[in-house]
């Protein structure tokens, strides 16, 4: 019972000043609303990566569409993937080894907007640089502090954002001075459970850190105080302090048996938290979330018209069209094939790309992306 009195201690710390914001976006998870795509985005891309002995790719980890290029990760074969923006393969990354320009293992991908570079992190405490065309800049070795990391981000010209599950979170580094400069406990972090995560994405310039376990807030994590840009508000469907005790009590009793745990394990018990949120994106237009809710497996999409102010919570649009599994990058949004969601639909394609659709040979060509212009 130790451990649960520190985790729930854990819970009410906020330690890096975090500013609350004034909007709250109430959501009912039992509305059923009908949309269609194009309630949603203004067009539809599919683009072909290109097949070739030096493309090849066996997952898409992660795909960042940044100046007319698409940049694809693929974790199983730790190599970074360069396409043009009709799909034409253009280089790669593929620096395996432990030489002064490779890496042993990438934990994290991405593209720092600011000095147009690209980042990987390596989880012995190493981030690699390369320009834009995929030439190696620098390796850069971290301070021992920062611990079992796994995602890096480039707030401006100089700090990166460390996300850790170790003891801090939130951890700001500086590249000039080489140090930690900031370390944070404000976005609910609890590392013995592993239970709150969450996902970063970009708008505007900046980003935000929106959680995916106990916590409804989105933080500004480029703002100096961290500020809560909005908080997602589902009314009764919010967790109780029992329901997250409950939680905790469970998953540790796991970790003591020295079992696995899933958050489907009292997925339905009401004794339990009610909904899992998971993947966020904001546009100019949006705020939105998806959301685990019911049905295992099947995830509540809901987004938030931050013109007109209302609210639409929907499993699949009306074409079928499900949100279930998504990058998003600014206004686009990347739908992912997980073979059992459906995310496209013949009838909103256009005749060339119903073509690129009915020729993909999934045995023997690299997947195409299915690209949401969100407005």
């Amino acid at each position: 019972m130790r451990k649960l009195y520190i985790l729930m201690f854990f819970l009410g710390i906020v330690s890096c000043n975090i500013k609350e914001g004034s909007s709250s976006i109430s959501v009912d998870l039992d509305q059923s609303d009908k949309v269609s795509i194009f309630d949603l985005a203004d067009s539809i891309s599919i683009v072909q990566l290109e097949t070739t002995n030096e493309s090849l790719i066996k997952y898409i980890s992660n795909v960042i569409p940044y100046k007319n290029r698409f940049y694809v990760f693929d974790k199983l074969s730790q190599v970074v993937l360069c396409f043009s923006s009709n799909g034409q393969f253009l280089f790669k990354i593929n620096k395996k080894g432990r030489g002064p320009e490779e890496y042993e293992n990438v934990a994290s991908f991405n593209i720092d907007n600011i000095n147009d570079q690209i980042l990987l992190l390596v989880p012995w405490g190493y981030v690699l640089t390369f320009d834009l065309d995929g030439n190696f800049i620098s390796k850069k070795k971290l301070p021992e502090e920062i611990k079992s990391y796994n995602e890096v981000f480039a707030v401006n010209s100089d700090t990166l954002l460390f996300l850790s599950s170790n003891e801090y979170r939130a951890i700001y580094y500086s590249r000039k001075s080489d140090s930690i400069i900031n370390k944070c406990l404000g976005v609910d972090e609890m590392p013995e459970i592993e239970y709150t995560k969450g996902v970063v994405y970009m708008y505007n310039d900046s980003l935000y850190f929106s959680s995916a376990g106990f916590d409804n807030k989105v933080l500004n994590m480029s703002h100096p105080e961290r500020k809560v840009a909005y908080n997602w508000d589902f009314g009764e469907n919010n967790f109780t302090q029992k329901q997250i005790s409950n939680e905790m009590e469970s998953r540790l009793k796991a970790m003591e048996e020295r079992r696995n745990y899933s958050m489907l394990d009292n997925f339905g018990n009401s004794n339990y938290p009610t909904f899992y949120r998971s993947l966020s994106l904001e546009t100019d237009r949006f705020e939105a979330t998806s959301v685990l809710y019911k049905i295992p497996f099947s995830y509540l999409c809901v987004f938030r018209d931050k013109i007109e102010g209302k609210v639409n919570v929907f499993r699949e649009t009306i074409e079928g069209i499900q949100f279930s599994y998504f990058l998003a990058y600014n206004n686009l949004l990347i739908l992912r094939n997980n073979g059992k969601n459906k995310y496209y639909s013949e009838e909103t394609l256009s005749p060339k790309q119903l073509e690129i659709v009915k020729s993909h040979n999934p045995d023997t060509d690299n997947p195409f992306l299915v690209i949401y212009h969100i407005k």
